[in-house]
């Protein structure tokens, strides 16, 4: 690789100075406006950079990646890296880097708001003052404390969500993949098999990776276990819960109310009738995947996408998807 490899940032990014200065240190950086267009448009924003720097709402399929062959790393801006075909990037020697945990407060801060939004009844109550009516008796909402939450998906952001959870009173039930004893202590939460979570939480919040094993893991099946009406709210991925499912359930009050920061498809086809359905429905709180969006996350988020770039270009790349 060249002394100053180039290296593409295949969107708007909202940089700091600072943070453009290290960026432009490592290489010889050029910077393209807005979001690319379809793929050719993103071929030729990649053009010959041996570096890309993007998002996670950017897809680097197989095309765009063999496409791409001078390309040598891609450097994820998120934590979550679905939008790459990673049997291509593995195909074609691409090394692909995202980054951990850098909006863990911002996203759990924004699940529980929403869950208080929804347990509170706020939206109602806002519309009953703005009707000029003042009748306390006429908004009843949910105590918080006491209640048994589920946490599906304990990494960085559901572990930060657990410590919401009890410091709100909360008995607090997870599932993950990979549970053992020693992390059950450390976050203050009880490890069950996913059909008791569903059973038993008054509360059920999504903090899980999306990928093979939680791909339509809320199904019709799940949904009828759940017994209590819970409260769900989804801050991960939209595709880990069934549509059609989750609207059901919806519409038949199987749950108590709904907060979705992500959609199945984004920015969603607002004509379809799953939308439709969806903002037809009472109880639901809607947010445009904003959960991570915080100064305090993007700071974050931009020092350790540098610090990917340079660990690579040092020869020891870090938080490496696939190498």
């Amino acid at each position: 690789m060249p002394t100053k490899p180039k290296i593409a940032v295949v969107h708007k990014v909202a940089l700091t100075q600072d943070e453009r200065g290290r960026l432009e240190a490592l290489g010889d950086v050029r910077y393209s406006p807005g979001m690319p267009s379809g793929e050719d448009d993103l071929l030729a924003r990649i053009g010959d950079a041996q570096i890309v720097v993007s998002a996670s709402i950017v897809p680097f399929t197989g095309r765009i990646i063999e496409g791409s062959p001078t390309l040598k790393l891609l450097s994820i801006m998120s934590t979550g890296y679905n939008n790459v075909d990673l049997s291509a990037a593995q195909r074609c020697g691409l090394t692909v880097t995202n980054v951990p945990g850098y909006s863990a407060y911002s996203v759990a801060e924004h699940a529980w708001a929403m869950v208080m939004h929804l347990a509170k009844r706020l939206g109602q109550a806002d519309a009953h003052v703005r009707r000029r009516e003042f009748d306390w008796s006429a908004i009843e909402g949910l105590q918080i404390h006491g209640l048994t939450a589920g946490i599906i998906g304990t990494g960085s952001i559901g572990a930060r969500s657990a410590a919401i959870a009890n410091g709100l009173g909360c008995r607090v039930l997870a599932f993950t993949q990979h549970p053992s004893p020693e992390r059950a202590l450390a976050l203050g939460v009880t490890f069950v098999k996913l059909t008791e979570l569903l059973t038993q939480s008054d509360i059920i919040l999504i903090h899980a990776a999306l990928d093979s094993g939680t791909r339509n893991l809320l199904n019709c099946a799940a949904f009828q276990a759940m017994s209590r009406r819970p409260i769900l709210v989804n801050v991960a991925r939209g595709e880990i819960i069934e549509m059609d499912a989750l609207l059901d359930a919806l519409e038949s009050g199987q749950i108590r109310g709904l907060g979705l920061d992500v959609l199945w498809k984004e920015p969603p086809d607002w004509n379809s009738a799953g939308m439709q359905r969806l903002l037809a429905a009472e109880n639901v709180l809607l947010s445009p995947h904003c959960g991570m969006h915080t100064d305090a996350a993007f700071r974050t988020l931009s020092k350790l996408c540098i610090d990917n770039i340079e660990a690579f270009l040092d020869g020891c790349p870090a938080n490496l998807v696939i190498k």
